[in-house]
């Protein structure tokens, strides 16, 4: 049984929070949660190469923001956006100094968190989707100071 990739999606980042509680968990939740994470990840498998796939391509277009970046347009400008992809994956991107940088991890004070699929990030950085048009049909959230999210676009070379 094949399942929509979103539903695969959304079974990993449950199977993620359930390995979660079964790290630190009581010896009662560690006991539910690993014969139903593991017939969850059974039903997800055949979808996941398709995920997967669009993780490398995010983290490939991550890796290449710095040296998109374009100094000038950052004049003045000192920010960390944060970035979650697919629920689960943490990106932090800063601007200082007029430099750029990007780690993956959680930063713990952002200016600004944007929230979105993988897919939806790859259509917006390609150009087949402006970040307002994902931000009003619903593809991306933004948390935060969303005034940034305006200027993240000019930073960066197409």
């Amino acid at each position: 049984m094949a399942l929509p990739p979103e539903l695969a999606s959304t079974i990993v980042k449950l199977t993620q929070d359930r390995l979660q509680l079964f790290q630190h968990g009581t010896k009662e939740e560690r006991g539910f949660v690993l014969p139903w994470s593991s017939k969850l990840l059974e039903l997800a498998l055949p979808n996941l190469s398709g995920i997967e796939s669009i993780m490398k391509t995010v983290n490939e277009v991550l890796e290449k923001l710095p040296s998109k970046f374009q100094p000038d347009a950052a004049a003045n400008l000192s920010a960390v956006f944060q970035l979650v992809i697919d629920d689960s994956q943490h990106f932090s991107l800063t601007i200082q100094d007029q430099q750029c940088w990007v780690e993956r991890q959680r930063h713990p004070d952002p200016d600004i968190t944007l929230i979105m699929e993988g897919q939806t990030f790859i259509d917006i950085i390609s150009g087949d989707m402006s970040g307002t048009s994902a931000y009003m049909s619903g593809h991306l959230r933004a948390e935060g100071n969303v005034m940034l999210a305006t200027k993240l676009g000019g930073l960066f070379k197409r």
